[in-house]
């Protein structure tokens, strides 16, 4: 498949994935004005719902074929070096919901969390549109890492919000970011992990999901301990330093010398 129309097909996945992001909290916060329990209700029938939809349309997929296929995606060590990031990113995330739902809690505004966590999730939808409609030159292992490294730089701002009118703008522009580096993961795992992208998938987002448990249980300690702007500035450190010493690894590893093997 051609390049761009991969990176569209890519850019369309990341789309729907935070439409449901950016619509979830605030209609979460909407149900649970009217009835606590009812957002639990509404997500246990549409993840029934979900099931029986993608196992009654799913086709039969047998193991890929081709040279790549019996690989481990592990055993490239570009492959870790983008899977110990996405444990980062998954932290900052994890950081990020915690600290703003903290933050909303203190501020008396309880029932806008949802709308806050939505703008973050609205920044990433403009930003993955943004940047799937345009051709790009560096590979998409990098591209992924400055992507994050944006993000990284991105989340520092929201140390000064002091209400959730500042904060609602913040986290749009930092949710920018986010869908790029989405939309670049994909790509990369194209190229790390030729003929195993599922299996390769499945270690990134398993990477995420513990990177985000560890940030969100990490976050509550931090804001109780040292107030609401702490779980921000600890998310830009934990994603900027892996994000920052990859590149420095990538560049360094594009520069050295190629054994000769004439």
């Amino acid at each position: 498949m051609d390049a761009t129309l991969l990176r569209r097909a890519y850019a369309l996945m990341s789309l729907v994935g935070d439409v449901g992001l950016v619509v979830a909290p605030a209609l979460g916060g909407v149900l649970f004005a009217a009835a606590a329990w009812s957002p639990l209700a509404v997500c246990a029938v549409a993840a029934v719902v979900a099931a029986v939809v993608a196992a009654r349309d799913a086709p039969a997929v047998g193991r890929p074929g081709g040279p790549h296929a019996d690989r481990w995606p592990l055993a490239s060590t570009a492959m870790r070096v983008l899977l110990a990031v996405s444990v980062a990113l998954g932290a900052t995330l994890g950081l990020v919901d915690v600290a703003v739902l903290a933050a909303a809690a203190r501020w008396g505004v309880t029932a806008y969390a949802g709308f806050l966590l939505g703008a973050f999730a609205l920044g990433s939808v403009a930003g993955g549109l943004w940047f799937g409609r345009r051709q790009w030159l560096r590979p998409p292992q990098q591209r992924y890492l400055l992507a994050v490294l944006v993000l990284a730089l991105a989340v520092a701002p929201l140390l000064l919000a002091r209400n959730a009118a500042v904060l609602a703008p913040l986290l749009l522009v930092a949710g920018l970011g986010y869908g790029p580096a989405t939309i670049s993961l994909f790509e990369a795992l194209d190229v790390l992990a030729p003929g195993s992208g599922t299996e390769g998938l499945t270690w990134v987002t398993t990477a995420e999901a513990l990177g985000t448990a560890a940030g969100a249980a990490a976050a509550g300690t931090a804001s109780v301990r040292l107030g609401t702007g702490a779980p921000f500035a600890i998310a830009c450190v934990v994603l900027a330093v892996p994000a920052a010493a990859a590149l420095l690894w990538q560049r360094a590893t594009a520069q050295a010398p190629k054994p000769n093997t004439g």
